[in-house]
């Protein structure tokens, strides 16, 4: 293999990698932020409750950052299975630069490596709209738990004073 080829290997398996880790990384968030919402939906309230009682709302932020790192954790293993590939990857490629599986043919050793084309466009983009409007929801959710007035519960410990119209009432009908 000559060094232009042996580059052309390392460029286009490069690329193929991070297409693959392009796509892994949309699978994995695609599965953790349903699952983020509802925690923070939770949080949110919990939060509101603390707040209203006037508890400590340390050991709820760690119990939701472990919830959230259990569900990053679960959400891992259930996208592995459907990982993609270095292979899958350089078929995405080819099949979005109409390379005519030179990319996968090149890797099984059987052809050449094709000249490197920069920029390489997969044919992925991210849609920030699906992603942001999620997240923007539930971080002015927790900041509206935070922020918003509660009253806090009174204690009803000790004697109940009778309101002075009923003592003035009772007083004029005796």
């Amino acid at each position: 293999m000559t060094e232009h080829a042996s580059d052309a290997a390392i460029f286009w398996r490069r690329q193929a990698a991070f297409t693959a880790f392009r796509v892994n990384f949309a699978t994995w968030l695609g599965m953790i932020l349903p699952a983020l919402a509802f925690l923070t939906f939770a949080l949110g309230c919990a939060l509101l409750l603390a707040r209203r009682n006037g508890w400590g709302i340390g050991v709820l932020v760690l119990s939701a950052a472990f919830l959230a790192l259990c569900a990053a954790v679960a959400a891992a293993c259930l996208t592995f299975r459907r990982r993609f590939h270095i292979a899958d990857g350089f078929v995405r490629l080819e099949a979005t630069l109409r390379l005519h599986n030179r990319l996968s043919s090149a890797a099984a050793g059987v052809g050449s490596w094709p000249a490197p084309v920069i920029p390489v466009n997969d044919g992925l983009r991210w849609r920030p709209e699906r992603i942001g409007v999620p997240v923007a929801l539930a971080i002015a959710f927790i900041v509206a738990a935070i922020a918003l007035p509660v009253q806090h519960v009174i204690s009803r410990s000790g004697k109940i004073e009778r309101p002075l119209a009923w003592v003035q009432v009772k007083s004029a009908i005796e």
